[in-house]
C-alpha cells in the first residue's frame, strides 16, 4: 500500500518500522520522504505499507488498519490528510528459495560470467539481501575485489 500524507515527518522521522503486532495484517510501514525528502512535495509524506502474501485480511481491511495504527500514534489527525491511498498486489516480492534453488541459481551464474556479464546486487544474484548488501557488492565489485 502506497500513502501521500499531507503533514510533514510522518512516522517522526523514521524511515521504517517493523509492526509485529497481530491486530495489524501488516508487518512494515515506512516512509520514503524520511530517506529522500524529495520523494513528497514539500510538507507532506509519502509512505508504504507491507502486508504479507498469507494475511487474510481485505483491502478495505488493510487500509482501516494502516488508517487506525496512524491515528494511534499521533501521524494521522484526520482522514482527510490522506491524499494519496493505492493497494498494490505484488505477486513476487522476494527469492522464493525451493529444493532446487542453489544448483539452479549457481548454474545461470556461471553461464553469465562465461558469456562475461557481472550479475550483482539482489535481483541480480538472485538472492535475498538489503539494499546495503546491494550497494556493498556494486561497490566491492567496482573495486574489483
Amino acid at each position: 500500500m502506497n500513502l501521500g500524507i499531507a503533514r510533514p515527518s510522518v512516522l517522526d522521522n523514521v524511515q521504517w518500522l517493523y509492526v509485529p503486532e497481530p491486530q495489524y495484517p501488516f508487518y512494515r510501514i515506512g516512509s520514503f520522504s524520511n530517506a529522500v525528502p524529495s520523494l513528497a512535495p514539500a510538507g507532506k509524506s509519502s509512505l508504504y505499507v507491507e502486508v504479507a502474501a498469507n494475511s487474510t485480511a481485505s483491502d478495505a481491511e488493510v487500509v482501516a488498519s494502516v488508517r487506525q495504527f496512524l491515528r494511534e500514534h499521533g501521524w494521522l489527525q484526520h482522514d482527510s490528510q490522506v491524499e494519496v491511498e493505492q493497494i498494490r498486489h505484488i505477486r513476487y516480492g522476494y527469492v522464493v528459495f525451493d529444493r532446487h534453488y542453489f544448483g539452479s541459481r549457481q548454474t545461470v551464474l556461471d553461464y553469465l560470467s562465461a558469456a562475461g556479464v557481472a550479475s550483482r546486487g539482489r535481483y541480480g544474484s538472485w538472492m535475498y539481501a538489503s539494499m546495503e548488501d546491494a550497494m556493498w557488492d556494486g561497490y566491492t565489485f567496482a573495486q574489483g575485489r
